[in-house]
């Protein structure tokens, strides 16, 4: 729930209420704080949930899967050494990635 509150040049204020589910209420004082005014809102936005990021492991295991798979061509027969290279590289690129680096 967030609120705003804006004082006007007359000492008259606007508080905003904003519930968070699209539904707020505008209340008004004057300036010797009576309530003048109250407005209940609706269709207000919404903000998105916040989304977590992927943990680290998860992202280490798409990029190294990612690697191998362009690495190593699944209609062909690979040598244990090209299966070793993706490997090698795919957790490479995976510390690469969990460091933030280009």
């Amino acid at each position: 729930m967030a609120s705003e509150s804006i004082t006007n040049r007359d000492g008259s204020r606007v508080v905003l209420v904003d519930n968070g589910d699209g539904t707020g209420v505008r209340t008004t004082y004057a300036p010797d704080g009576a309530v003048v005014g109250v407005e209940n809102l609706l269709d207000l936005p919404i903000d998105p949930p916040a989304v977590d990021p992927d943990p680290p492991e998860v992202v280490a295991a798409q990029v190294i899967a990612a690697e191998i798979d362009t690495r190593l061509a699944p209609s062909s027969v690979n040598s244990i050494a090209e299966v070793k290279a993706a490997i090698r590289d795919g957790l490479a690129a995976a510390v690469a990635q969990l460091r933030g680096e280009p």
